[in-house]
């Protein structure tokens, strides 16, 4: 039920409402160019860019691991959101786990 939904932190409803603040503060998610960056194994990357903002977001649709090689200008970024709660804080080397997305910014 909702309520279940709304006390669980990794609900799918608490999930929607993370990434609908996230796309509210950041105009680049909504309105920004759109530029498919790499796709590898069952990865996608893409870049969305506006008014001088610069947001990676990384897709694993599989259900195994992938490591993402990240662009050049996103050597150190900082995760904006995560589909799973325990990223935090910059990153080196992006392994995605089976089903995450992850958005992020270069720090």
């Amino acid at each position: 039920n909702v309520q279940a939904l709304r006390d669980d932190p990794i609900s799918i409803l608490n999930l929607h409402r993370r990434l609908i603040a996230l796309r509210r503060r950041h105009p680049a998610l909504s309105i920004g160019t759109f530029r498919l960056m790499d796709v590898q194994g069952d990865a996608i990357v893409y870049q969305r860019e506006w008014g001088g903002e610069i947001i990676l977001v990384c897709l694993n649709f599989g259900n195994r691991e992938q490591v993402i090689s990240m662009p050049a200008q996103f050597a150190r970024p900082s995760i904006l959101a995560s589909t799973y709660l325990d990223r935090a804080g910059p990153i080196v080397d992006l392994a995605l786990r089976p089903d995450e997305g992850v958005i992020l910014v270069p720090d």
